[in-house]
């Protein structure tokens, strides 16, 4: 067990990144978005969310949405060109899997590698990621429509039809969910969460480990953890961490049930903050030791020292985060070897909702008590 604690000293270091956000589709162009000041939210494409199904302004109405804000991709097609993984598994993926491996693939070539010719095979891939496109969705509905015709008995007017007419109701509605939706068939899609990693540790004919992992908003920071981890016990070679999202709109009705949305921005530390605002992207590292890619000649764009998590416990919901949790989970990052008093910027959760901003700041100033001289500013922002 010392063994592993020592480990956890060793530096890692990311040697190549990149991202695929809403309104920047690569590093120049979001760090341009972020010096212009410029926001990509914006009211949904009908494409992506259906206002006259699932829209109402008035908050807690079953089933709908309260906003109709979110924050997606412009373009998300998949470019064969930029990922040239085999034809096969191009058709057994969903989009979102395939646009995760796109930027897998940009990563590595910011590293000034080739992705389909790596030298080092043994290199793991984590994924941040919950659930794809709706595809998956699309399938189950098409699948259990019959069984979900059947919450129409007992409601009315169902129940003032007569027997036949109460069929013939179920059959038409039964018909035009599946002639509208796709359905499953022997070569379908794999739609699985856990195939964003494994496509690409398929399609790069990696060797290490692979795995998607999804802690709700800690998806990918716990990623990082398991790969700094494998590396650091020298189990991998190196790594590639990843994040997957999808704005859609369960989220959209699930956040609204919670009252977490906001209906117009999101203003995290702000006195205005009503709520946070779905959105989707794609971002992935390229991580070894410090030492290894400084003996590699790698590109090394940061230097990572400390790694924390933790967890709520008992807490009472998602939505009620402890501050004991996030003290610890920041405790956890500065070991003995990482001097907090150097710290000079916080890139914060911040999800913009009025509880949860206030407890994270609680929690920083916690954990950074008596660090800091008076009068000190440190710049927070999320």
């Amino acid at each position: 067990m010392n063994g592993n604690r020592d480990t956890r000293k060793i530096p890692l270091a990311i040697v190549g990144m990149t991202c695929r956000l809403p309104g920047a589709d690569g590093l120049a162009a979001f760090w341009k978005m972020l010096v212009e000041g410029r926001s990509a939210v914006e009211d949904l494409p009908a494409d992506r969310f259906d206002p006259e199904l699932y829209y109402d302004p008035k908050r807690g109405v079953r089933g709908k949405s309260y906003t109709r804000r979110g924050a997606v991709l412009a373009d998300r097609r998949f470019d064969r060109r930029r990922c040239p993984i085999s034809p096969s598994l191009v058709r057994k993926a969903d989009i979102t899997h395939l646009l995760m491996c796109q930027t897998a693939a940009d990563a590595l070539r910011h590293a000034d590698m080739d992705p389909l010719d790596l030298p080092l095979r043994n290199t793991g891939v984590y994924v941040g990621h919950t659930i794809g496109s709706g595809l998956k969705g699309d399938y189950d509905c098409a699948a259990g429509i019959e069984e979900a015709a059947d919450c129409l008995c007992g409601t009315r007017p169902f129940d003032d039809l007569d027997p036949q007419e109460q069929q013939a109701v179920i059959e038409e509605l039964v018909a035009s969910v599946r002639d509208r939706l796709p359905r499953r068939t022997g070569d379908n899609a794999d739609l699985s969460s856990h195939v964003a990693a494994g496509i690409i540790s398929k399609g790069f004919g990696l060797t290490g480990p692979w795995m998607a992992v999804n802690a709700a908003c800690a998806s990918s920071l716990q990623a990082l953890l398991l790969a700094g981890r494998a590396l650091q016990r020298g189990k991998i070679d190196m790594a590639i961490v990843g994040g997957a999202s999808v704005c859609g709109l369960d989220w959209l009705v699930l956040f609204s049930q919670a009252r977490s949305v906001s209906a117009s921005e999101s203003r995290p530390f702000d006195h205005r903050a009503d709520g946070l605002i779905i959105a989707e992207g794609y971002v992935a590292v390229v991580v070894k030791t410090l030492a290894r890619a400084a003996a590699d000649g790698d590109p090394i764009q940061a230097v990572i020292r400390g790694i924390g998590v933790s967890s709520d416990g008992r807490g009472r919901s998602l939505w009620a985060p402890r501050r004991e949790g996030q003290v610890e989970a920041i405790r956890r990052a500065y070991g003995s070897d990482v001097e907090p008093a150097n710290v000079q910027y916080i890139e914060a959760h911040a999800t913009g909702t009025p509880l949860g901003d206030a407890t994270e700041i609680a929690s920083l100033a916690e954990a950074f008590d008596g660090v800091f001289p008076a009068g000190k500013k440190i710049p927070i922002t999320s």
